[in-house]
């Protein structure tokens, strides 16, 4: 899944349940995690910057409010930006290899979202703000629950 924007080119690489392990980190019933590729567009200056993602939609409702009712609590999110040479695909290529992506002018931003157990489907709306410079400017992706699985899954 791709998207122009103004500022980058930004793909959405996989999306996946938590595992055990991943939840431990935050002590949370379940979650989802995120992997972007977003590269910059020409003529475009500045560092990689993001307003951090820490909600997705589910089903028409924002996860953490479900979170809370569910739980009485939040999780902090987890986020990390890699340069495109720390990251690999499934297969185990390098994403330059995988998507004919330049190392330089492109990042990687990683998240994870922790919160009350999800339904097994339905929606999943992820809108990440992401840009260069101190500009930021918004993607949206629409995904299903059903096709998500604990193993990172790429598109």
């Amino acid at each position: 899944m791709t998207q122009e924007g103004r500022l980058s080119t930004v793909r959405l690489i996989r999306a996946w349940r938590l595992d055990a392990n991943a939840l431990a980190l935050r002590g949370a019933p379940d979650g989802v995690g995120f992997e972007f590729l977003i590269v910059r567009k020409p003529g475009v200056e500045g560092h990689f910057t993001i307003t951090e993602l820490r909600d997705v939609t589910v089903e028409q409702q924002g996860y953490q409010q479900r979170t809370r009712e569910a739980a009485n609590t939040v999780f902090e999110p987890r986020t990390v930006v890699d340069d495109l040479k720390d990251v690999r695909t499934p297969e185990g290529q390098s994403l330059d290899e995988a998507y004919g992506i330049p190392e330089e002018g492109a990042s990687v931003m990683r998240t994870l979202l922790f919160g009350a157990s999800l339904p097994w489907s339905g929606a999943l709306r992820v809108a990440p703000k992401l840009g260069w410079g101190n500009e930021t400017e918004p993607f949206e992706f629409n995904l299903r629950l059903d096709d998500l699985r604990t193993q990172p899954q790429a598109y």
